[in-house]
């Protein structure tokens, strides 16, 4: 067995997230997908000051071109830096 690389805590975080997304009905599946990414972006750049959240955001798809566009110029890349 492998040392696990993640800690109970981050399960419990992770479970708190998805369960607060199930219960906005009010979002489609693209809505609901960036959601997510962007609650996963804030958790993480809330635990680590060194976490690169543009790379993040990228590795998980999620253009600044797209992300202006969708939310009608709101900038979450500089929400959490």
């Amino acid at each position: 067995m492998t040392n696990p690389r993640y800690s109970r805590r981050h399960y419990q975080d992770v479970a708190e997230i998805l369960e607060e997304s199930r219960d906005d009905s009010s979002l489609d599946s693209l809505a609901m997908l960036d959601h997510l990414i962007n609650e996963f972006a804030g958790l993480f750049a809330h635990d680590n000051d060194r976490f690169d959240i543009n790379r993040f955001l990228t590795a998980a798809g999620v253009s600044e071109e797209f992300h202006e566009n969708y939310f009608g110029g709101d900038n979450f890349f500089s929400e959490y830096n």
